[in-house]
């Protein structure tokens, strides 16, 4: 299983929300896990992401730099709790 960390979400985006763009760029999405203050229970504007490891590096070149609600978002991968931005 690869880890991707997915910066700069809007924070008000659920995981519903966030899995269905995901998919129409074609990801396999295993789990993903929103970042959420836990008072005001929004998400700090990032996620982590579980994907299949052979699409990690995949994954990165075509979502790094998109845009998701007006904000362009940075994937990198996320390995043992460091994460690394793949150019």
């Amino acid at each position: 299983m690869g880890k991707i960390l997915i910066a700069n979400v809007p924070h008000d985006i659920d995981e519903a929300e966030l899995t269905k763009w995901l998919q129409l760029s074609g990801s396999r999405i295993q789990k993903i896990r929103l970042i959420r203050d836990e008072v005001s229970q929004s998400s700090p504007s990032f996620a982590h992401v579980e994907v299949d490891e052979d699409s990690v590096p995949d994954l990165i070149n075509r979502l790094n730099g998109q845009v998701l609600r007006r904000r362009s978002v940075v994937v990198s991968e996320n390995t043992h709790g460091r994460s690394r931005q793949r150019a």
